[in-house]
Formats: structure tokens, sequence, C-alpha cells
């Protein structure tokens, strides 16, 4: 299915070109959950050919086996290695879930998004009623480039009650791909509701704002991710213009140039 990537209106791209790249590191800096590793072993197992015991207590830690050496099979292939896996040990529903939740995980960190989603269809396939699963579903779509996929996905684990910072978070970041900046708006307040003291969710919130011309709300929000954060040059970049939009000029050049200088640090930092 093609990517959908919707075209952000002129203003947007102009007053905030640094928020440009925080989808391509939304993966990396906000779903580091590990997909967990062991030594799950089939056939004989000097038990005498009987199934191995369950560890309930530890989280079936029999049950993990090393995904990397899975992560270059294809679909067909990892539907047998699963399989093989549910002839040796006789999963139920939630294990063979799990094993494709956490092979989606391992994909998903690879940045193998389409991987990622099939893995995690077929782990809902066993448990469709796992709000996270939903959660890692549309975190998927968002790293492929289909935002109004993505939505729908982190909508369905809401209504599952699934609702935390990282679920909200990402919701925000779907809808403003597709330019719904009332609906991010909300969904970055859920997001501080749980996690009050982010401050990329203060910054993504005053650029919500600020998108819907409402940059005194916008002014407020850019401060306090300021305050959270003195160090991103971006936050003070956002903070001038809206302090110019406002017609504070004096307010705005004193950000501008606290913007230029952080520049110039994290510059001659990274030479």
């Amino acid at each position: 299915m093609a990517s959908e990537r919707p075209t952000r209106p002129a203003r947007a791209r102009r007053r905030h070109s640094a928020s440009d790249a925080l989808v391509e590191r939304m993966a990396e800096s906000r779903f580091r959950k590990r997909a967990g590793g062991g030594n799950g072993k089939s056939g004989k197992n000097g038990n005498g050919g009987k199934k191995p015991p369950r560890d309930r207590d530890h989280g079936e830690s029999w049950l993990r086996f090393g995904l990397a050496s899975i992560l270059r099979l294809s679909d067909r292939l990892t539907s047998r290695l699963v399989s093989s896996y549910d002839g040796a040990f006789d999963l139920d529903d939630r294990e063979r879930s799990q094993i494709y939740a956490d092979i989606g995980a391992a994909f998903l960190r690879e940045h193998n998004y389409e991987s990622a989603i099939i893995a995690f269809r077929r782990a809902l396939a066993f448990s469709r009623g796992q709000g996270a699963l939903w959660t890692k579903l549309g975190l998927a779509h968002l790293g492929r480039g289909a935002p109004t996929v993505a939505v729908k996905a982190f909508r369905k684990a809401l209504e599952l009650g699934h609702d935390d910072f990282e679920l909200r978070f990402h919701l925000a970041d779907a809808l403003t791909e597709i330019d719904d900046h009332a609906a991010a708006v909300g969904a970055l307040q859920a997001a501080l509701g749980h996690k009050s003291d982010d401050p990329e969710a203060h910054y993504r919130l005053g650029v919500a704002l600020d998108l819907l011309e409402r940059q005194t709300e916008a002014v407020t929000a850019f401060e306090r991710a300021i305050e959270l954060a003195p160090r991103e040059a971006s936050y003070h970049q956002s903070l001038g213009l809206c302090y110019e939009s406002l017609g504070e000029h004096g307010k705005a050049i004193a950000s501008l140039k606290r913007a230029v200088v952080l520049e110039r640090r994290h510059a001659r930092r990274t030479d």
C-alpha cells in the first residue's frame, strides 16, 4: 500500500523547519522497550522428550529465543518457525501473540516498519484486546509514513482502555501529520497529564497551538519547554517567532539570538 505523506502548509514548513526531523527521531527516542531474549529449544530436551516445565512466575522465559537470528527470515519462514515452537511447547494464544509481539518489536527497532506491521498484525490475530499491541502497530504505521492508519490504531488502543504518555504523544504525531492540529493539542495535553515534565511534549504543544494561531498559549508552552530543556535551540527559535507574531520584537530578538548561540555551541561540539 502506498505510504501517506501529506504536504504540510507552507507556514508550518517556514516557521517550524526544526520540527521536520521529529518523526524520524520518534522510533529511536520514544519506544525503547527491549523485546527480550533467551534460549527456547525444541525437540529432545534431556527430559525424556517431555515438554519443558512452564515458569509462569518468570514470564515463560523458556519461550524466549534470539530474535536477531530471525530478522532475515521472510514472513512465511517466520510463521513456520513459530509453528515449530507451537508444536514443541503447545503454546496458547497469549504465548503465540507474545512471540509475534517480540518479533515486531525487534523489527521496529531496526526501522523495518513493513515487517513490524506484519508481526504485530499476527500478534493481534491471537490477542486483539491488547491495547499496547495496537499502540505498537500504530507506531509502525507512523514510521512507515501512514499517519491516517496510525491514528486508527492509536484510537483503537484507547478504546481498549490503554492510555499512557507514549500513546498520546505518538497519537499527536500522527494527527499533526494529517494537519489535525486541534486534535493534536488535545492529545498532547492528555500526554502531559501523564508526564508533565516532558520538554518535547510542551514544545510540540506550542507548535500545534502556533499552527492554530493561538500564539499567546503557544508562548506559554514554549517557555515551559525551555524551563525543562534550556539548551534546545529550536525551542528558543520557535518562542522568538511567536513573540514576533505578537509584536513583542524585543523578546523575539532575544530569543532568536539565544537560539543562534546554542546552535553555534552545538556545531562546535559536533565538529
